[in-house]
């Protein structure tokens, strides 16, 4: 299978391999037999059923590229079918980030004479768009349901948006709870499925988690290290001793001691400066 595989990520979508010797008792090698076939180039790429998106739209969420009229028969365009089945899966998580959860997507190969050009359609059935009937927020405790359900950005009656979900998860993360300590928070948030419906209810389950303040700031530099570029390090920090943890500002303050210049930041190099929150010593008053 993987040479099969092997062989599909390099287009070659006839090959065939077969086990001559070594899948029976008393086989002393083995021997696979192998018809590679040509390499398969992609002349089109057509797309049918699609109805809400335009053909234009969704061939920007595909990898697969064809010979464009005959203008780049050559280059790029090669028929990896591991390819073409990430981008037939693609199509189908871009459809159901926007609320068609009903959407199915397929494809067909059409060959011409010599095998070695296909014209490659995705045959798509884009379903209903699911809205969204309820949302609640439940397991919180230190702020009161009204202030964030006023926050949301996706409401009752809205199209569902993967996009606007997970936005409205960073932002009671970041801009509420983040902001007052709650380091370890976790915000899941749950589509709820309505039998025989078009509709989803949304849930954000909430666990809040313990207060925390920050104690100790210690810094590690790895390499050539010295007070003032310890001193330093803490100027470009947005949070002290005493504070509460602002989750945001330190997502912030790492950003600024990325941008400083002051440190490695290509991974090739070494590791990229980075903020950690770690529990406290048994003897500590504070977390750092």
């Amino acid at each position: 299978q993987r040479l099969i595989d092997l062989y599909h990520e390099k287009g070659m979508n006839q090959a065939a391999v077969e086990v001559i010797e070594g899948d029976r008792a008393g086989d002393r090698r083995v021997y696979f037999e192998i018809s590679e076939g040509p390499v398969e180039k992609i002349w089109s790429i057509n797309f049918v059923g699609n109805a809400v998106f335009s053909s234009a739209v969704l061939a920007t969420k595909i990898r697969s590229r064809d010979a464009k009229g005959g203008l780049t028969p050559y280059f790029f365009n090669i028929a990896s079918r591991i390819k073409i089945e990430e981008d037939k899966n693609g199509l189908v998580a871009f459809y159901r980030s926007l609320g068609y959860f009903k959407a199915r997507v397929d494809y067909r190969m059409d060959y011409y004479g010599s095998g070695e050009y296909i014209d490659l359609t995705f045959v798509i059935d884009e379903g209903p768009q699911f809205r969204v009937r309820n949302v609640s927020v439940i397991g919180n405790q230190y702020f009161d349901t009204d202030t964030l359900m006023a926050a949301l950005e996706l409401k009752s009656g809205q199209p569902f948006k993967l996009l606007h979900m997970k936005r409205d998860q960073m932002k009671l993360r970041n801009e509420y709870y983040g902001r007052q300590g709650f380091v370890y928070v976790d915000i899941s948030p749950e589509p709820r499925y309505i039998e025989d419906s078009d509709e989803i209810d949304l849930v954000y389950r909430i666990t809040e988690g313990d207060q925390h303040i920050a104690g100790a700031i210690n810094v590690h530099i790895e390499g050539d290290s010295s007070h003032t570029r310890h001193n330093v390090v803490v100027n470009h920090l947005g949070i002290r001793e005493g504070q509460l943890i602002d989750l945001a500002e330190l997502e912030a303050s790492e950003r600024r001691l990325k941008f400083s210049q002051l440190f490695e930041t290509n991974p090739a190099m070494g590791e990229p400066p980075r903020i950690e929150v770690r529990p406290p010593d048994l003897d500590s008053n504070f977390d750092y």
